[in-house]
């Protein structure tokens, strides 16, 4: 091909690239070889292609090229039609790693209340507590790691209560724990290990009412210190035990096996047995701080920082029910992104996720990928 080539003024240079090499040197000191020889220098930084009638620039007859992704620089343009949730779901423990019983203290905060979050992911509460040590165990007999066994038969006391003070009063009157079922408020005693024991705790104690156990989807809430039963919830597959926070002073932070998270529990039997699928509702920004510190190093460039702040909320947000058959959107590990809350935040990282807060990367119009 060289030798048909007519010779080139002195100083001139013609590239030529192969199918397994690319071109490196600037497109204007590039020449363009027709079939029949003839040579044209590219006379700009476009792109061209040599056709039978002479040197056509391409993009002036090929489509609209594909736009670049932008950046909305607050996420208005498409919050409201695109990013349905400002609270996502992530999977701390499922699977093969759900757990037997599972912990939570307060960091930030004195207490908890008690409740489930519907389909639109609101939180309504149903009761609480001033614990700030709590173990929920499903309603299967437990041993605890404290070495207490905790029975799933009690004594169910006749008759609801339109209320959970009315239900907690009544209760703490015998010694017993508030239940919440199925929309109803009711008082139990005790916990044994079979319905027999139950029925001979009955006359043993003189407590009227009925051996009863719940149903395969029902959780308990105990005290961490003492294994006493605070709380039962049992919904059926409708809704699941969630454990939301209370603080008086500045955004609760809550201990689970050993991390500190923003944001509330939810407790679920998902397989019908004694395993407890775990996950966190949180803020998405508030994720964003969680997974910062873990998916780049906290001491990088801020502009980093925050390009990696963008791609967590970004991805999260475009992950929204897609793990819908396990309870929810993500995992809190390499099959999604590393999120380990706030052990190993900075004041970086934080400034870096509040800096994007609210802001997700677009391409023509959808969450990018």
């Amino acid at each position: 091909l060289i030798g048909s080539v007519p010779v080139f003024a002195a100083g001139s240079s013609l590239y030529i690239n192969t199918a397994s090499n690319a071109v490196s040197a600037a497109l204007s000191s590039l020449y363009a070889i027709s079939g029949t020889g003839d040579t044209a220098l590219l006379p700009g930084n476009k792109a061209y292609a040599m056709t039978a009638t002479g040197l056509q620039e391409v993009s002036s007859t090929a489509a609209t090229p594909t736009p670049r992704p932008t950046i909305d620089d607050d996420g208005s343009a498409y919050k409201d039609d695109t990013i349905p949730y400002s609270t996502l779901k992530v999977g701390l423990y499922s699977g093969s790693g759900a757990l037997t019983e599972a912990r939570l203290e307060n960091a930030v905060g004195s207490g908890y209340q008690f409740g489930y979050f519907d389909s639109n992911r609101d939180f309504h509460a149903v009761g609480s507590t001033t614990e700030t040590q709590l173990t929920m165990i499903a309603d299967k007999n437990t041993t605890l790691s404290s070495g207490k066994t905790v029975g799933c038969y009690h004594i169910l006391r006749s008759g609801s209560y339109g209320s959970f003070a009315d239900a907690k009063a009544a209760a703490d009157a015998i010694g017993g724990f508030p239940a919440y079922y199925s929309g109803e408020y009711y008082v139990l005693y005790g916990d044994y290990e079979s319905s027999a024991a139950a029925s001979e705790a009955i006359a043993a104690t003189g407590i009227s009412g009925e051996p009863y156990s719940a149903s395969s989807r029902c959780m308990v809430v105990t005290e961490t210190r003492t294994g006493k039963i605070l709380f039962e919830f049992d919904y059926g597959s409708t809704y699941s035990l969630a454990i939301q926070p209370i603080s008086t002073s500045g955004k609760a932070v809550t201990w689970f096996k050993g991390y500190k998270y923003y944001g509330s529990f939810q407790y679920a039997r998902l397989t019908d047995n004694e395993k407890i699928t775990v996950v966190n509702f949180v803020n998405i920004d508030d994720y964003v701080k969680g997974v910062l510190p873990y998916e780049m190093n906290g001491n990088f460039p801020v502009e980093a920082l925050k390009a990696q702040a963008l791609c967590a909320r970004t991805y999260a947000a475009s992950h929204f029910n897609s793990r819908r058959q396990y309870g929810f959107d993500i995992y809190a590990d390499t099959w999604d992104q590393v999120y380990k809350g706030l052990n190993s935040a900075s004041s970086a990282t934080d400034a870096a996720a509040d800096a994007t807060a609210g802001q997700y990367i677009w391409y023509q119009g959808h969450l990018c990928e």
